[in-house]
């Protein structure tokens, strides 16, 4: 495996280009017609990967996404020889630096004319900061045919279930028999996924030999060999769901009602009396957990992870209600009729930005009551994890506002014979909180929320000592059903003499 370093630019020629442009420019006719290797995907698992973020990566495609990497993580490519000679590619990576990435296990992949070769590919980066991180893999063939490029990009980050390992001190001396001497050390798995968890916790020493000797491990776990690491596995109950906590006044990100279609967007397609429309969009968290689909809602509300026509319901509800729609935000609630609604008006979905910081707005622009002629115009911010917000649950803003009455605000009126309601609730519908009095026209709201509570957790105690002085570094390593990967806490422990 070797270091190659590409002079590759944005659109504007100038800017290098990140893993996020690759198939972004300009087109090389060349290249596009006489391709050495081809990946094919099914639509019904691209469809799929949209809502299945564990197994998202793993999509056969160009390309390698992980948008949560805990420590390690292996995906798969499949791919077709389609340059009508037998191929031997080798794999140039590069990485960031505490980042490793290799290729076929670091062989070089043999793959037959006309036949197709499976081979993995893994990115190692058990010691480096949070955050999105950016490589590239070329596989460059023997026989001179066009070289295949697959961007690499991951967001360094815990998974739904967490790993903490602490020791106290880092430093300690060689012990004796005479003086014994050690470091205490504290592991805890939690599950805050919303299933029940299956996980299993190895800790060891990462150099090779036994420096480091593991001591004195409390239940539930037990002592690997003859002090040679950490183990437990079991099963976690789910977490705990968020809490919404509160609608409250509040501003939004343009200051109050802007509609979309001063951008020039188009209303949804579609949208009828009583429908619902789902949206794949980029991440954004709410309740401290992670979405990627939106179901607007005719009828003034959001489901969040989109939803079916179960979730189509005319007659507000008053939250928390564990019937569905759940996991809903309702800036207005109630029988609209989008149809009938005048001219200028729509539902609408898009992104604005500022630069720095990217919303997803959804608009419901002078939508008229089913009942009467009564119109309204209100939208939804949600801020997306990414750019100057952040990747991860601390980018999370949800904020509405209504119009005004020139852009057809009433935002206090609903239709008079199914009556409206404002607010927002759980995914569960176990937590929710309403605006008690209407919403003034041109007025701005919060939302509120608490991340979910871990459900099941496990904490294990044990010591390390060694009788070797030296610089140890004592991983614990974590995998479950409900993460990607593996996940990794690396302690560094400094044995003085």
């Amino acid at each position: 495996m070797t270091s190659s370093v590409q002079s590759v630019v944005k659109e504007d020629g100038v800017t290098p280009a990140d893993a996020f442009d690759m198939g972004a420019g300009r087109v090389q006719v060349d290249r596009a017609v006489n391709p050495t290797l081809v990946f094919n995907e099914t639509y019904a698992n691209m469809v799929a990967a949209g809502t299945d973020t564990l197994h998202r990566t793993d999509l056969n495609i160009a390309s390698i996404d992980a948008t949560t990497m805990g420590g390690s993580v292996t995906t798969h490519r499949t791919a077709i020889n389609v340059s009508g000679k037998n191929q031997t590619l080798d794999a140039q990576v590069s990485a960031p630096a505490g980042v490793t990435i290799t290729v076929n296990d670091g062989h070089a992949i043999h793959v037959a004319k006309g036949a197709s070769v499976t081979f993995p590919v893994t990115i190692d980066a058990p010691s480096v900061a949070n955050g999105q991180y950016q490589g590239r893999i070329n596989l460059v063939p023997r026989k001179g045919a066009n070289k295949v490029t697959i961007p690499v990009a991951f967001v360094r980050t815990q998974g739904a279930v967490t790993l903490s390992n602490t020791c106290s001190p880092l430093s300690f001396p060689a012990s004796t028999n005479a003086s014994p001497t050690s470091t205490h050390c504290t592991a805890t798995v939690a599950n805050f996924s919303p299933q029940s968890a299956n996980a299993a916790l190895n800790i060891s020493q990462q150099e090779r030999g036994k420096a480091l000797q593991y001591k004195n491990v409390g239940a539930p776990g037990s002592v690997v060999g003859s002090g040679d690491g950490v183990q437990w596995s079991g099963t976690l109950s789910p977490a705990i769901p968020p809490q919404v906590t509160g609608v409250t006044p509040g501003s939004s990100p343009a200051g109050g009602y802007l509609p979309l279609s001063l951008f020039g967007i188009a209303p949804i397609a579609g949208v009828g009396d009583d429908t619902i429309t789902n949206f794949n969009v980029p991440t954004f968290f709410y309740g401290g957990e992670p979405y990627s689909q939106v179901g607007v809602v005719s009828n003034g509300y959001l489901v969040l992870g989109g939803g079916t026509s179960a979730d189509i319901v005319f007659t507000p509800q008053h939250f928390p209600n564990a019937a569905r729609p759940n996991n809903v935000l309702a800036p207005l609630w109630s029988d609209l009729n989008p149809p009938g609604s005048p001219a200028g008006s729509g539902v609408r979905i898009g992104t604005l930005t500022d630069g720095s910081t990217t919303w997803l707005v959804v608009d419901w622009q002078k939508i008229k009551n089913f009942g009467n002629a009564t119109t309204h115009s209100f939208q939804i911010w949600i801020r997306l994890a990414q750019g100057a917000a952040g990747t991860g649950p601390s980018s999370e803003d949800v904020s509405w506002t209504y119009g005004t009455g020139a852009d057809a605000g009433n935002a206090g009126t609903g239709d008079p014979d199914s009556g409206v309601n404002w607010g927002a609730e759980n995914r569960d519908g176990t937590s929710g909180a309403n605006i008690a009095t209407a919403p003034a026209d041109g007025s701005q709201y919060q939302v509120h929320t608490t991340p979910p509570t871990a459900g099941g957790s496990v904490t294990i105690p044990y010591d390390i000592t060694s009788k070797k002085a030296g610089t140890y570094h004592s991983v614990a390593s974590m995998t479950s059903n409900r993460t990607p990967g593996i996940t990794q806490v690396v302690t560094t422990l400094t044995v003085t003499p």
